[in-house]
């Protein structure tokens, strides 16, 4: 029979890990286990006044979760949407609905383009 842990990482993730995977202080029931593999190696540190310490130190403590995984969750959060913002292009409603228009409709050639296309069939007319 498999018996599986339901673990609280320290980034306040629910996780569940095969007990026989699960690290000794896993089965122990350390609240601060994790499964190998979810382990973090990057390390980023940052300069800040002591009272943006102070801030996001009250932050983390009102959701009962680190202060590295607060700043790791908003700053992962915020970096989604500058990349979303960075990635699309909003136009107002007139504009779309216009284009939208313009691409549903029949095509219809200008003089330049009946022009090459005449130019076109002769070409291959001749050969």
């Amino acid at each position: 029979m498999t018996c599986y842990l339901i673990v609280r990482t320290m980034y306040g993730e629910v996780v569940m890990i095969d007990n026989q995977e699960a690290p000794e202080d896993a089965r122990r029931g350390s609240a601060r286990a994790e499964p190998r593999a979810a382990r973090a190696s990057e390390r980023l540190e940052v300069r800040l006044r002591p009272e943006a310490q102070r801030r996001l130190r009250l932050a983390a403590d009102l959701q009962h979760v680190s202060v590295s995984a607060f700043i790791l969750t908003a700053g992962l959060e915020s970096a989604e949407r500058v990349i979303e913002e960075a990635n699309s292009w909003p136009v107002p409603l007139a504009l779309f609905e216009e284009l939208e228009t313009a691409l549903d409709a029949p095509a219809e050639p200008n003089s330049t383009l009946a022009a090459a296309i005449q130019d076109a069939a002769e070409l291959v007319e001749r050969r």
